[in-house]
């Protein structure tokens, strides 16, 4: 039987006030930016120690045990959240974070979080942002407003072990697919070098091989279709890590393919993100021509054949010398972004065809392994889906 839902303000607060205790102006606190937190891996994967005087004004405060959910697309979209596991007791971050805490020791901090994470509470939540295009984020009180079953701490424990358990299932998956493509990148790098001017080969620019066209988002008032049509869109979450499951995309209805129609991609396409996560790439292939592209990505299409492949692409984009171009043309704003005129900019040292070649059979024998873990990851995905209309619903 399930329990009864309650709004999630009657248990946890949102967005607390800042609750130093008299601590000195020179504590140490920790300091969380947006990049800090993976969408990933869900967690803190690095954080500063400043002084409680340099950021007491200016940025979101929290506490150890705080979970900290990002409040502005695409990073909310992306599920980036965490529970704030930091050095110090007392943490500050973004202003792009919601920061809940739970209110009563009748709930249990990991349940609230494993709530919190359900993709169908991110759907509902991008539907309910408010702001401009590019800039719109989730009003606090959609967080309060949710609807949360509260059973017996008991069971609470014993659910968020459930999900612990399936979240380190994928972690594993995760970190499998992760050192196939530091294989694969190795053996570029041992290949290629760094892609600076060097080996006597030509140096270019992206702008004088590709042409750089930006995706587009769902016009206004239009929504994915629940059900399998055949019109795909593809998402920043969807090829972040190099590896796309055909079954993760979303469709779209053919009244809303039809407006976006022109923002296609095709086989010999590389695809990069440009905003929130910046750099991800992935070469498009066979299985993936014609699918719509979000706008927040780009797509570099060749303007000769023959000059490049689109995985030798992908991977010097991936490279130090690019990665660092990349970061220099990033704009300084909230959530950076990278402007497609300048990646038009970006320029490495363009090797023979017949070399990228041999490095094509190479990722693609790593690629038949990465797909089969991809495959793993997916089926646990369904499984959280599952236990999460079991549980949450």
């Amino acid at each position: 039987m399930s329990s009864p839902k309650i709004a999630l303000s009657e248990v946890a607060r949102v967005n607390p006030a800042l609750d130093s205790q008299g601590a000195p102006s020179d504590t140490d606190v920790s300091f969380v930016p947006m990049s800090a937190v993976s969408e990933v891996t869900l967690r803190i994967e690095a954080e500063v120690t400043r002084k409680l005087n340099e950021v007491k004004k200016l940025y979101t405060p929290f506490r150890k045990g705080d979970i900290l959910i990002a409040k502005i697309t695409p990073s909310f979209e992306n599920g980036k959240l965490a529970i704030a596991n930091i050095r110090h007791e007392l943490g500050f971050g973004t202003t792009e974070f919601h920061v809940v805490r739970p209110a009563t020791s009748a709930l249990d901090t990991k349940y609230l979080f494993h709530f919190l994470k359900q993709d169908a509470i991110r759907a509902v939540g991008a539907k309910r942002m408010t702001g401009s295009a590019g800039q719109k984020r989730l009003p606090a009180s959609f967080v309060a407003d949710l609807q949360i079953p509260l059973p017996s701490l008991a069971e609470q424990h014993r659910i968020a072990a459930i999900f612990d358990k399936v979240h380190e299932l994928r972690a594993l998956r995760r970190r499998a697919l992760a050192r196939l493509y530091d294989l694969a990148q190795s053996v570029f790098l041992e290949m290629f070098g760094d892609l600076a001017a060097n080996n006597g080969w030509r140096e270019v620019s992206i702008g004088e091989i590709c042409d750089v066209k930006g995706g587009k988002r769902l016009p206004k008032g239009y929504s994915y279709s629940p059900e399998p049509t055949p019109y795909k869109y593809l998402r920043v979450l969807d090829f972040k890590t190099g590896v796309v499951n055909p079954n993760s995309l979303l469709y779209l209805y053919p009244e809303t393919q039809a407006e976006i129609s022109k923002y296609v991609v095709s086989e010999e396409d590389v695809v990069i993100s440009i905003a929130g996560t910046i750099g991800a790439t992935l070469p498009i292939g066979r299985s993936l021509h014609g699918v719509n592209l979000t706008e927040n990505a780009a797509k570099l299409t060749p303007k000769r054949p023959n000059t490049y492949t689109a995985n030798f692409l992908s991977f010097a984009l991936q490279s130090p010398y690019m990665k660092s171009q990349i970061t220099s043309q990033t704009g300084q704003v909230t959530i950076g972004k990278l402007a497609l005129f300048r990646i038009e900019k970006i320029k490495f040292a363009l090797p023979p065809i017949d070399l990228q070649k041999k490095f094509d059979d190479i990722y693609k024998a790593t690629m038949e392994l990465r797909v089969k873990h991809q495959l793993s990851i997916s089926q646990l995905n369904d499984l959280a889906s599952s236990l999460n209309q079991q549980f949450f619903c």
